[in-house]
């Protein structure tokens, strides 16, 4: 769904509440920072496919109206996302996680808003038992 967030500004989201962060592309210079969202600014829809797919419903894809009138692939590029919404399969390669998660700025407000965050719903695996932990001795030079 495309709405108007500001006289100058459409997002596309689900609806409802306003999620903790706000994906925009990054040549999208129209577009001012949202009120208490984190703006996380993307070089590509590849990337913004997989920090949408990572954050879920704890994001919004924002883009000004006249960068939509100016973009108009990448304004379909960002409907598209939403129509068809990404999810990261697991297991995820290790490397592509962390250039992900490097994207997210350290917001904790808007991380504790996510799904990456442990909440008192969540069960915690079980303690590692201490005749399993090996610890490897580095050499003495």
């Amino acid at each position: 769904m495309l709405h108007q967030t500001s006289p100058s500004t459409m997002a596309v989201d689900g609806g409802g509440s306003l999620p903790p962060y706000v994906l925009a592309f990054s040549d999208d210079r129209e577009l001012s920072k949202p009120g208490y969202q984190t703006l996380v600014r993307v070089r590509d829809g590849a990337e913004m496919a997989n920090l949408a797919g990572l954050l879920g419903d704890s994001c919004e894809i924002a883009l000004s109206k006249p960068y939509i009138r100016r973009q108009s692939a990448r304004s379909e590029e960002a409907r598209q996302l939403i129509e068809h919404p990404p999810r990261l399969s697991f297991p995820l390669d290790i490397e592509a996680l962390r250039e992900i998660l490097r994207r997210l700025p350290l917001a904790l407000n808007a991380l504790v808003g996510t799904g990456l965050a442990l909440d008192d719903s969540d069960s915690l695996p079980d303690p590692i038992d201490r005749r399993y932990v090996h610890k490897k001795r580095l050499p003495t030079s």
